[in-house]
């Protein structure tokens, strides 16, 4: 019979070279875990305003072709309107926008609010030109980059970091999970 000591340590006893092996290997096992809540937010946006969500590719930085394919339904009233007038339609029809007060009135979860934040800056502050295929536009630009930055997040070494020291995974001397 033979014996054999492994030693076994947390990822902060590691050195750098294990710490990155350790958490490659927690990446290789991480799935993104909110990517359901994000497309509920996107879709009940797309209900309240009038969108018909055609395709969409959404993910971390390194997605390229990052974007939402969509087209509005709404009255042609509504689309001639632009700055100031479009301002006072909102107010007038108080109907026509959700809560804007970030209470996440869509899903309750925040990327309601990422959709929002144009329409709320806008209401803040309406600008001279600025439509309703503008405001559209900007709170998907808003969610597509949300998105990818709650996706870079969740991959980063800060997270990652985080999530093995979370879950008390140990390793061997060289990084590999134990």
């Amino acid at each position: 019979m033979r014996e054999k000591v492994i030693k076994v340590y947390k990822f902060d006893e590691l050195d750098d070279r294990a710490k990155e092996k350790a958490r490659d290997w927690y990446r290789l096992g991480f799935e993104y875990g909110w990517a359901d809540e994000n497309i509920a937010s996107l879709k009940a946006f797309a209900d309240w305003f009038q969108l018909r969500i055609r395709d969409y590719s959404l993910g971390g930085s390194d997605n390229r072709s990052q974007g939402v394919e969509y087209e509005l339904r709404c009255d042609d009233n509504l689309l001639s309107m632009s700055g100031a007038r479009l301002w006072r339609y909102f107010q007038n029809n108080p109907h026509t926008l959700p809560d804007l007060s970030g209470n996440c009135p869509f899903t309750g979860y925040v990327f309601d609010e990422a959709l929002l934040d144009p329409f709320r800056e806008f209401m803040k502050n309406p600008t001279v030109g600025t439509t309703y295929e503008d405001l559209v536009r900007d709170a998907i630009d808003a969610f597509c980059k949300t998105y990818a930055d709650d996706v870079n997040w969740n991959y980063s070494n800060e997270a990652v970091d985080e999530g093995i020291e979370a879950n008390e995974y140990e390793f061997t001397e060289d990084g590999k999970p134990y």
